[in-house]
């Protein structure tokens, strides 16, 4: 449980910790992760970000309904702002009664980053791609011009060889 780097807990129908790893232990800001026990978010966070986490917690106890994959902020272990893809699950006890639920959260910071280059990047190549999409027209255009005056030239030509087979009959006669 330790080793893993992702948040690993499990918590009680409070929302109080009973086990948690070390890798969560040092995000909240303790030594260890028996500091943890009986304590809730709210013992190191701000309620700003405390709040939602025990409001997710409790829908799920009251609905059974889990959460995957969720989005959110969270902290790192230097206090800054991440993207957490947090998981949570109701966890009962043998005799089918909600103890408390188990969470899993993992910084999904650098994928997000990725994310969100990507779609600059995709939104520059469609942006890039009206231009190409209008220089081509352009060019068709100048195409169907230059296929215009290919022709009229071809017509002119036809003419100028005709009045020159004409003139050089004339002066032969």
């Amino acid at each position: 449980l330790d080793t893993i780097p992702d948040r690993i807990y499990f918590k009680d129908r409070e929302s109080r910790f009973i086990i948690a790893n070390k890798y969560v232990s040092m995000i909240m800001g303790v030594k260890s992760p028996s500091e943890l026990i009986g304590k809730t978010d709210f013992d190191f966070y701000d309620a700003e970000i405390a709040q939602p986490y025990y409001d997710d917690e409790q829908r799920i106890m009251q609905k059974g309904e889990s959460i995957i994959a969720k989005e959110e902020i969270g902290l790192n272990d230097k206090g800054e702002e991440i993207v957490v893809s947090t998981t949570k699950i109701l966890v009962k006890d043998k005799f089918n009664k909600v103890v408390g639920i188990i969470g899993i959260g993992r910084d999904i910071s650098a994928q997000k980053q990725i994310e969100e280059s990507l779609k600059i990047q995709t939104e520059s190549l469609k942006e890039t791609n009206v231009l190409l999409e209008e220089r081509q027209e352009e060019i068709q255009q100048m195409a169907e011009e230059l296929n215009v005056q290919t022709e009229n030239l071809r017509e002119v030509n036809e003419q100028l060889e005709r009045l020159s087979l004409v003139a050089s009959r004339t002066e032969n006669v």
